[in-house]
């Protein structure tokens, strides 16, 4: 819950290298939390914190591996807790996302073997509120994510793969 693997905020740059991969694991991830992003999560901060500019790259000479997790009892948390259900987070259905990024000048860069984004997301963290939103990858507000693989790019997001809102999304994997 509100959970963050990497977040950039107020116009930084944050780059990971690594010879082997990059691992970003998020566990609890059942409501409003993002593996990389490029916008800082914080109560009322989303989509009010509007520092575009922030760039978060991750090489790897093997995998670059982001992970989003949520199990039953998250689920089970969540709507037990009477502050987070009369949350906005909780009324607009806002789970996870692997990748977030947001603004005109925000980039989120994987380059490795393999860029793997995934949701382990258990059915009931996506029942939640009549369905929860937990996406592989969301652009947004002209943000520009990409992931440059040798081999594949693989996104699998807990509802939709990836989703841009007047931003782009680009994907190079081997032919």
């Amino acid at each position: 819950m509100n959970q963050e693997g990497i977040t950039a905020h107020g116009n930084a740059t944050i780059t990971l290298k690594a010879k082997e991969n990059n691992k970003i694991t998020v566990e609890n991830a059942a409501y409003s939390s993002d593996g990389i992003s490029t916008l800082i999560n914080r109560t009322g901060a989303r989509p009010g914190t509007r520092d575009d500019g922030n760039k978060i790259i991750l090489e790897a000479g093997g995998d670059n591996i982001v992970t989003m997790k949520s199990g039953d009892a998250d689920a089970d948390y969540v709507n037990n807790s009477k502050v987070l259900t009369e949350t906005p987070y909780y009324k607009s259905k806002r789970g996870s996302n692997g990748i977030f990024a947001y603004g005109d000048k925000s980039l989120v860069k994987l380059i490795g073997e393999n860029n793997i984004v995934k949701s382990e997301i258990s059915e009931k963290s996506k029942a939640l509120n009549g369905g929860f939103r937990h996406i592989g990858i969301y652009s947004w507000q002209n943000a520009k994510v990409e992931l440059s693989a040798k081999s594949d790019n693989i996104v699998q997001g807990g509802i939709w793969g990836l989703y841009s809102n007047n931003s782009s999304i680009s994907l190079k994997g081997k032919k």
